[in-house]
């Protein structure tokens, strides 16, 4: 195990590879972040929204039973579990308009119409009302 990255029994490393103790056993948030050469994005409720969607959509299609489940490697068709997250990305879709930019909205809402379309297609295939 590479110990620079040993975050166990409530030790981190610190700038110099000292081994740092935090009161709370597990990471220090009130550390500044390290300077980086990669584009400033300013995280707010609308960007994290819209980089969690990511997530949700590639489970929502294991969930269908069309891909893999992320987690475990295996098809977990589940299309209760579906729906709801598919009505979830809707809603915060809609929450969205306004504060991303509009072709990511548009990507988002075309995914949407594709997820909607495939859950349609799966639940006819399984019986079950769409």
């Amino acid at each position: 195990m590479d110990e620079s990255k040993d975050t166990t029994n409530g030790a981190r490393f610190g700038a110099d590879d000292e081994r740092v103790e935090t009161p709370t056993g597990g990471l220090n948030f009130d550390d500044e972040p390290e300077a980086s050469d990669a584009p400033s994005v300013k995280m707010d409720v609308y960007n994290l929204l819209f980089s969690s969607l990511f997530l949700l959509r590639k489970t929502v299609w294991s969930w269908l039973g069309l891909q893999k489940n992320p987690f475990t490697g295996t098809i977990d068709k589940d299309l209760t579990q579906a729906r709801v997250a598919i009505d979830t990305m809707a809603f915060i879709a809609e929450k969205l308009d306004g504060h991303i930019p509009a072709p990511d909205l548009q990507e988002l809402r075309n995914d949407i119409a594709n997820l909607r379309l495939n859950f349609v297609q799966q639940s006819q295939m399984s019986g079950q009302e769409g």
